[in-house]
């Protein structure tokens, strides 16, 4: 998955591997990962949501996935890129 977007005078990329989990935001060519395939919360998840919060140019950016059950792994997700709690951009997939 990869949702690529521009917040004034930065371009943000997040991508996320389906088989890892490992999610990463860059921001102007600079990576921060959200999200590590070697912690225990990234593979095993009962709620069905991730909540990533990020700080772009003094604003709060937030990333929401949404998977649905059964069989999460094997069903398009839904992400949403929220800036200052106002819709970014969404896009669903894997």
């Amino acid at each position: 998955m990869r949702i690529q977007a521009n917040i004034d005078n930065s371009t943000i990329e997040f991508t996320r591997n389906w088989f890892t989990g490992r999610a990463t935001l860059v921001v102007d060519g600079t990576p921060t990962t959200l999200a590590s395939p070697y912690a225990l919360k990234t593979q095993i998840n009962l709620s069905g949501q991730n909540r990533y919060v990020a700080t772009v140019g003094g604003r709060e950016l937030v990333i929401e996935h949404r998977m649905h059950f059964p069989f999460p792994a094997f069903r398009p997700m839904d992400f949403r890129l929220l800036l200052d709690g106002e819709l970014l951009a969404e896009q669903s997939g894997f």
